[in-house]
This record gives C-alpha cells, structure tokens and sequence, in this order.
C-alpha cells in the first residue's frame, strides 16, 4: 500500500500559463446546498475566471436564487444557462458547448472546495500529455455510524483509484474534482453513444480519453491540499439509489479490463458472506471464522484508516468493525439492484435514460 499511497508534496500555487478555465456546476433541485456553494465559489474562484451554472430542468427555485445572487454580486463572468438536452452528461454539453475555456472544471452543488483549487489544478496541466485531472472526494463528517460508514467507503474508493491509476489502468474517478482539457472533450465525442444514461458523466469520459490518449493523459492526485468535501447523505434511501445509480454504468462497459475488477470485487464480497457457514461446523471452523474476520478488520482498520487519517478524517474502531460486516451485504445488494433493479434520482427513473 505504502508504494502507491503515499503523501505527495504540495503543489505549488501557480497561476495558469497560457490557459484559460471554466468550472461547470450541473444542477437539478439544489437550492438547499446552492447558499454554501456560492459563498464558497466567491471565496475561492478568482474574479476573472468563468463560472458557469447550467440548469437541469429544476423544479424548485434554485435558478432563481442564482440570479438573485449575481444580480446582487459584482461577478461578470459568472453565467447561468438552460439545459439544451435532459440529464447531467447534456448539461455538461451545455457547458462545454458555451464556453471557449481551454480546461474544463467540474464539481458538484453539494460540494465545498479548498482554498486555491482552480490554480492548484491547473498545475496538472502544463505538462501537454495530461489530458485529464482527478482529486480526492470526502463526505463531511456527521454524527452516528451511517456517516462513518460512508466516509470509510469514501477511504477505499480512493485507494482503489489510486492503485489502478498507479498501476496504468485507471478505472474511476469522481466529477466533484474533475478537469480536462476541452479539446481533448471534443477528440472523443463527449458523452455520445451514453449521453441518456443518469450516471458516468465522469467514468465514461476517463474510459474515452485514456483510450484515446493513453492511460498516461489521466493524473489523479491524493493530495490533502486538493481534497474536496461532499455532504453525506442522512437518508439511508437516497444513499441506496445513489449507490445504485452509480453502479449500473459499470455494466454499460464493454471492455473487460473495466468491468472485470468490480466483478472481482463482488465475487470477494460473495465469498466473504459465504463464510457465515463456517459457524455451522465444527470448532475448527469456528476457529478459521474468528480468524478470517479478524484479519480483515485489521488490514481495513490499518489501511483505510491511513487514507481517513490523511484527510484529518477520525473514524471509530467500532465504526470500522460495524463497516467490515455489513459492507459484502451492502456490495452484493448493491450489485443485484444495478444489475436488474430500476432506481429513481432526483425525480428520473432509468428505465427512461437507457
């Protein structure tokens, strides 16, 4: 683990050479999170870079609470649009369609982002071959364990994009701490071909780009400097659907280098299910039980637990014993619900967006 997840060194505050940037914020029925938002995009996006909110057919009054903040802030270059098509993957379109920024940045209305972000990832690309640019996303903390359990969730997700981007074959990123360059966008045809799917505005784009440019044109950094927060979800539903929504792209993918480590991962949590029989059998089966379990909560304790504590991110030990046990319940229901179940977000079922 220590090869591939270690502390990098800071990045330096540089401004762009040559390059110009526009963060793209996609948002469909956001007013409770557009406040923080904007006070937190005024903070940390310099005056002269472009902001650009696109509307994705909202039904509460977040539109409106976006122009009533720029009407009342000094922000030229802070610009609200109207979805052209329907989903997340057209509204990035939009935006991307409106701008003539060279790097495109993307977040999320639920997200906060740290001091210096635009300046800190534009420094990934004053090397010509990066084509595309992944950070690390954490929930905020909560109270009670269904908070932690999410944060340790959040914990092997990025060791795991770490690891495969390491190893030359980077399989998942997330879009609340994107970039990329527009030309680069435009080379691979956007989202076409999976444009009307609800997920993988940011996995379909890494899988096309890294195809066509090679796995070398993605950069993901764990750095703490560049971590953005996302707000946990208290309703145990909506992390349900969510989950599901973005495990259902991975079957869209055809190649096997893709899909083949998140069957493997399914398959490991199959198995570690299947070890509840042992308790059926005799004590020494009893024995390898206790030891099996205990020795996975340790390696995840130890492991995680470094990627938590990187971020300043405390999580109990009874959090990580609770996590370890019911996490192959959750992947495997999660698995079988992507596979052959419909889920609905934000008022739009798949079964539309196919």
């Amino acid at each position: 683990m220590k090869k591939f997840w270690k502390e990098e060194a800071p990045i330096p505050v540089v401004p762009p050479k040559d390059l110009t940037m526009a963060l793209l914020v996609p948002y469909r029925n956001e007013a409770r999170n557009l406040p923080d938002l904007l006070h937190n995009l005024e903070r940390v996006i310099p005056n002269t870079m472009e902001v650009v909110f696109i509307n994705d057919e909202s039904g509460d009054n977040s539109s409106a609470f976006i122009l009533a903040f720029l009407q009342k802030n000094n922000l030229p270059h802070w610009k609200l649009l109207e979805n052209s098509g329907v989903g997340k993957k057209s509204a990035i379109t939009t935006g991307v369609c409106y701008t003539e920024a060279d790097i495109i940045l993307t977040t999320d209305a639920d997200c906060t982002l740290p001091d210096h972000w635009p300046q800190l990832i534009s420094k990934a690309f004053h090397h010509d071959h990066v084509q595309m640019f992944a950070g690390p996303v954490m929930t905020e903390s909560g109270k009670g364990f269904f908070s932690q359990f999410q944060q340790i969730e959040w914990a092997s997700n990025l060791l795991m994009i770490k690891y495969f981007s390491s190893v030359g074959n980077p399989l998942m990123c997330s879009g609340a701490n994107m970039a990329y360059r527009k030309s680069a966008f435009k080379a691979v045809g956007g989202y076409e071909e999976n444009i009307n799917h609800l997920s993988g505005d940011d996995v379909f784009l890494l899988m096309k780009i890294t195809k066509k440019f090679g796995p070398t044109s993605f950069q993901f950094t764990n750095r703490k400097q560049i971590l953005v927060k996302t707000k946990y979800l208290s309703n145990v539903s909506s992390f349900i659907q969510q989950r599901v929504r973005w495990a259902s792209k991975w079957r869209l993918h055809r190649s096997p280098q893709h899909y083949l480590p998140v069957l493997l991962s399914f398959a490991v949590a199959l198995i570690q299910l299947s070890s509840f029989i042992l308790l059926f059998g005799n004590w020494e089966s009893r024995v390898i039980f206790i030891f099996f379990w205990l020795s996975k909560i340790m390696v995840e304790r130890k492991s995680l637990g470094q990627v938590l504590a990187d971020y300043n991110v405390f999580s109990s030990s009874s959090g990580f014993v609770k996590t370890s046990f019911l996490h192959p319940i959750y992947m495997v229901m999660i698995g079988f619900l992507a596979a052959f179940g419909k889920f609905t977000w934000k008022g739009r079922k798949n079964k539309y967006m196919v």
